[in-house]
């Protein structure tokens, strides 16, 4: 399990966050602080190998101000950064060996196996000019195999 993305409780002091809000926001419509850490990554075992492994991480935030039609916005990859993988590398590579192994002990006219997995974690916070502060945490994971049988 990884740490959840609390921004301001380990990078930002919230009551100067929001000061540096509402001055931006003065005399505007609307506006908002946001908050996102993203960390992906991908892994491809192919004919019995891993073949590629990546992973990305990086946390940042926009700060937006709207008057009328025009918006004004600036952004900024200056947050900690504090990514840490769900499972370890070794546990994902072994599931991979075994969808490879179990799929070429389905039929011996497996010729090839073809197994990825890619997973994703978005997580967001808002912070809104009245001090409301609004989170979303999006995780998705896909896993993929495909098989090749000789005829």
């Amino acid at each position: 399990m990884t740490e959840r993305f609390l921004p301001f409780e380990t990078d930002l002091d919230e009551t100067a966050a929001l000061r540096i809000l509402r001055g931006a926001t003065d005399g505007a419509d609307d506006g908002e602080l946001f908050l996102e850490r993203r960390r992906s990554e991908s892994m491809l075992f192919d004919d019995g190998r891993l073949k590629t492994a990546s992973y990305d991480a990086a946390e940042g935030f926009g700060l937006r101000a709207v008057k009328g039609e025009t918006a004004g916005y600036g952004h900024s990859t200056e947050l900690t950064e504090a990514a840490v993988s769900a499972e370890p590398f070794a546990v994902k590579v072994e599931t991979l060996k075994e969808i490879d192994a179990y799929a070429r002990g389905l039929d011996p006219l497996v010729v090839q196996v073809s197994a990825s997995i890619a997973a994703s974690l978005q997580e967001v916070e808002i912070l809104r000019p009245d001090g409301a502060r609004l989170t979303d945490i999006r995780p998705m994971t896909r896993l993929n195999v495909s098989v090749t049988v000789e005829h």
